[in-house]
């Protein structure tokens, strides 16, 4: 299926749980993702499931609270890809403790 070829989309949050899943499938579907997340290991692990799976992706470790690299998912997907499409902001953080 590749209803999303050519389309190009940061994942926020894409290491791990839905983001994890929101990656992989939008690759399935021949979108060009730039992959972030705060592990870096976990975010590569990743990018190279979609490009072993025949997509396109690159990874961009950083956490979106910090300005600096919000403005660079962005970039990268600009740089990468000649332009962005869309953002899945599933970035977040989850407080188990009280």
């Amino acid at each position: 299926m590749d209803d999303l070829a050519g389309r190009r989309i940061v994942v926020t949050g894409g290491s791990r749980g839905l983001g994890r899943a929101f990656a992989l499938e939008l690759g399935r579907r021949g979108a060009q993702l730039i992959v972030n997340g705060t592990n870096g290991e976990l975010v590569h692990a990743v990018v190279d499931e979609i490009v072993s799976n025949g997509g396109v992706a690159r990874a961009s470790v950083g956490s979106v609270a910090d300005d600096e690299t919000a403005h660079r998912l962005v970039s990268d997907c600009v740089d990468s890809y000649g332009s962005i499409d869309a953002v899945v902001n599933n970035a977040g953080i989850v407080a188990t403790g009280r």
